[in-house]
């Protein structure tokens, strides 16, 4: 390796100290992101190499970190365009001698390519999921998003090597001009040690949100945004009801679209049966008390908490968007529907509800599947390849 370290005048190798690896991220809402840095983290800690976990804000993720034990430090940021935060994330890098700076999203990218130009630290970064659509979220002026999507692209090229969860976020990004031999597509996994079925716990769950013996409970969970298309689980609510099915919907999470899809349900009478629990530190064990899960995302990466669910023993009915066909096996872990199509995720909850046997062989067929292709071990293990590759490198964007 040549000139990629100079804020670590030791880098990592066979008989060297730990490899240094700190993340930036966004850090003030609680996200599939934060579950996979935090995973990766625990996988690297085992390997004996040193995590540093730098969110922007100082939110569910940083709290979560430190209870686990691993070295945070928030760069939080003072407005939510902080030029200021480039120079002092720098100077964080040089004072953790950090040998891969890990960027992850558009949040992370502008404040951790910039700074790590300065501290002249190899870089990769991380796409979860499409960024026009985060950018949408954010900025109701199509101009906006359309000229950040293409700065953050032209940031790429001062990261050494890119990951993106899915095949179709690595072909936007070689649409986007970055060099094919520089992303690699690495795909999410879980710590399957989480997420076992325990029937206590799932009998402790339902009597908590009230739900009766006998009811069935189709759930959903994430951040309540415009992406996940939350609006669509409450209308295919009002259908169920209508034809007189004994169920209730959970939705685990929150967002800014909450007051949305609030509306929505009360415009259709169904908010009693369409429970938003807010954010939840234990999403694991709330989900002990689903027997369906549903993704009605017009547009994902590959969605972890789909993992989350196979990993649950849960039957996945989900919209056929970013990586679900690289993450499950239509009609043997799930059943995929286009986006949209109320009709079609009407009519497969409907077939679900009335076939438990179905059920259950989706749900063990899905766990198997997660328990073969989607360890944290094998994730840990690749990214450590895509580390190991970008220093070799030598400099971030050479």
């Amino acid at each position: 390796m040549t000139d990629a370290q100079p804020c670590s005048p030791t880098p990592p190798g066979p008989g060297r100290e730990p490899l240094r690896v700190m993340f930036v991220m966004g850090g003030v809402i609680r996200s599939g992101v934060d579950s996979v840095i935090l995973t990766l983290s625990e996988g690297l800690r085992r390997r004996g190499h040193v995590p540093v976990i730098t969110p922007l804000g100082t939110g569910l993720i940083a709290q979560e970190a430190r209870e686990r034990g691993f070295t945070v430090d928030p760069l939080a940021k003072k407005r939510r365009f902080d030029v200021a935060s480039v120079p002092r994330l720098a100077g964080m890098i040089r004072r953790h001698r950090i040998h891969i700076l890990h960027s992850h999203e558009i949040n992370g990218a502008f404040y951790a390519c910039n700074a790590g130009v300065l501290a002249g630290v190899t870089q990769v970064n991380s796409w979860h999921i499409p960024p026009m659509e985060s950018l949408r979220q954010n900025f109701r002026n199509r101009t906006i998003p359309c000229l950040t999507h293409r700065y953050y692209l032209w940031l790429m090229r001062f990261c050494a090597d890119v990951i993106t969860v899915s095949p179709e976020l690595r072909r936007l990004l070689l649409q986007g001009g970055v060099p094919g031999d520089k992303v690699h597509f690495v795909p999410t996994a879980i710590d399957l040690e989480a997420y076992a079925r325990d029937d206590t716990v799932r009998r402790e769950v339902r009597a908590e949100f009230g739900i009766a013996e006998g009811v069935t409970v189709i759930g959903t969970a994430g951040r309540v945004q415009l992406q996940k298309n939350l609006p669509l689980f409450v209308r295919v609510a009002r259908r169920l009801l209508d034809q007189g099915e004994k169920v209730r919907f959970l939705i685990v999470g929150d967002g800014t679209d909450r007051p949305i899809v609030e509306r929505t349900a009360a415009e259709l009478g169904v908010s009693r049966e369409v429970t938003i629990t807010g954010w939840r530190r234990d999403v694991p064990r709330v989900m002990q008390a689903f027997d369906i899960f549903a993704l009605t995302s017009s547009s994902e990466g590959m969605p972890i908490v789909a993992l989350e669910a196979m990993a649950l023993e849960l039957p996945v009915v989900a919209t056929d968007v970013g990586a679900m066909r690289q993450c499950m096996d239509p009609g043997e872990t799930g059943i995929l529907i286009p986006p949209g199509d109320l009709e079609g995720l009407s009519r497969t909850l409907t077939d679900l509800l009335r076939d438990p046997q179905r059920r259950r062989r989706m749900g063990e067929a899905g766990r198997a599947r997660v328990e073969r292709d989607f360890t944290a071990d094998a994730m840990v293990q690749r990214h450590m390849e895509v580390y190991e590759r970008a220093l070799r490198r030598g400099k971030a964007g050479r």
